[in-house]
């Protein structure tokens, strides 16, 4: 099982953004609509053992956590615009099958992944080389990665005291939703 976690400081946490002005109305929920769509697709269909959660610190009423379960999604729209048209209905208590909105925070899902004996993977520039890091079929994986503006301290503190490994795709930073497919590719040659 793999788990991703997107940390967005300024992500809205209430369905009051523009659908046709997403980047400049949301927060840049636009990063946690790519993130979704490369933490869940491939061009065979939704990974089925993946879920992703986003977690929102932004106006009006932080924190919100978003959570799509590919095991229970039947289909995924490949937009950014049908995504976050997704996350504005999951915001304003809509039922959508495999997608849920709660009031919690980091701690929340770190907690939910260590019970299930995920192994908690931060993903920052200072970290190991991920081509060091063995992965293996009977673990499940959480990878916890920034927005433009990283994790905050605090944040950070909390990684440690759950034990979290700090691992690197190289020193060039790259935009969260390109890291997860570069997981998922790591992923996908070590494993299957």
């Amino acid at each position: 099982m793999r788990a991703f976690i997107v940390v967005s400081n300024t992500g809205v946490t209430a369905p009051i953004f523009d659908i046709r002005s997403l980047a400049s109305t949301s927060g840049r929920l636009d990063l946690i609509c790519r993130s979704l769509i490369a933490s869940l697709l491939t061009p065979k269909g939704l990974r089925k053992d993946t879920t992703f959660f986003a977690i929102l610190k932004g106006p009006p009423n932080p924190p919100l956590t978003i959570i799509a379960r590919g095991s229970k999604i039947d289909t995924l729209p490949i937009d950014e615009v049908s995504i976050a048209r997704i996350i504005k209905r999951v915001m304003s208590r809509e039922h959508i099958r495999g997608f849920e909105a709660k009031r919690k925070d980091l701690k929340y899902v770190l907690n939910i992944l260590s019970k299930s004996k995920y192994k908690l993977i931060y993903l920052r520039e200072d970290g190991e080389n991920i081509e060091n890091i063995e992965f293996y079929e009977d673990t499940n994986y959480a990878f916890i990665l920034g927005d433009q503006k990283g994790l905050s301290r605090a944040d950070e503190k909390l990684l440690d005291k759950y034990g979290a490994n700090i691992v690197s795709l190289g020193r060039v930073p790259y935009m969260t939703s390109f890291c997860i497919s570069v997981i998922n590719y790591v992923l996908d040659m070590r494993i299957y």
